[in-house]
């Protein structure tokens, strides 16, 4: 076990702030805990096995790692029931997501659409099946729009636990010409509003969506009755108790 919180609540909050000496956790009262860094157990082809334990847990994976990352820190806790919950935290560099510029596919269609809508006579029948054309044309742009961040954002949800969305102003953004098109092609106003239902609607979601400062929290309770955006890192204390190898864990 490790700790490295000890020393940080120490450090960062205690001695500058002149607050009170820190209690032990009640043993009865509080949620049974403790944190290990990289050097307090091991983690080869899936299999946990923390310090001073000769065989590895047998655990029940709630959700799969992401591929190519290894956990650097592992949080160990019980329940009032008695059973026993890992949490691994992964570092992981995602792929970044490609711009597909929808817009700029059916930009010539587009333009020459309107130049011939342009030309058309106001008020007459070939004006009106001009001025169809080019809504066809906006229509199929949008609908390719908003596939993708329908998908990107179904996807971006299911896999992680938390989304942060950084709060720009698009509206200021808009006004660099050159940037315009580009910014106004990505919708990205779709996609800051997609996952904050999606967080709460999809039943097999669960993460915490924090947009511009408010917290948009799934339904859903965990194990020591806390919502999943409401838990506080637990820090390790002395006597923590330590799953033995026959304990099934849950992750």
């Amino acid at each position: 076990m490790t700790a490295s919180p000890v020393k940080r609540a120490f450090k960062y909050r205690f001695y500058p702030t002149g607050s009170k000496y820190p209690r032990f956790k009640a043993r009865k009262k509080c949620r049974s805990s403790a944190e290990c860094t990289r050097s307090a157990f091991a983690f080869r082809e899936g299999r946990l096995k923390l310090a001073r334990m000769g065989e590895p847990l047998d655990i029940r994976w709630s959700r799969p790692l992401p591929g190519g990352s290894e956990p650097s820190t592992v949080s160990v806790s019980r329940d009032a029931a008695g059973r026993w919950f890992v949490s691994l935290l992964c570092e992981d560099t995602p792929a970044p997501i490609t711009d597909p510029r929808h817009e700029r596919e059916d930009r010539a269609r587009l333009g020459k659409a309107r130049r011939a809508l342009a030309r058309k006579e106001k008020n007459s029948k070939n004006r009106a099946k001009a001025r169809h054309r080019v809504a066809k044309i906006h229509a199929r742009i949008g609908d390719r729009r908003r596939d993708f961040l329908q998908k990107l954002s179904t996807r971006l949800v299911r896999e992680n636990r938390t989304l942060v969305i950084e709060d720009l102003i698009v509206r200021s953004m808009v006004k660099n010409h050159e940037l315009a098109r580009a910014l106004s092609d990505a919708s990205w106003t779709g996609l800051r509003s997609m996952p904050e239902y999606k967080a709460v609607n999809l039943p097999a979601a669960g993460p915490a969506v924090t947009v511009c400062g408010d917290g948009v929290r799934p339904q859903r309770k965990t194990p020591g009755g806390q919502s999943s955006t409401k838990q506080k890192r637990q820090r390790a204390t002395a006597g923590a108790p330590r799953p033995r190898a026959g304990d099934q864990v849950k992750v």
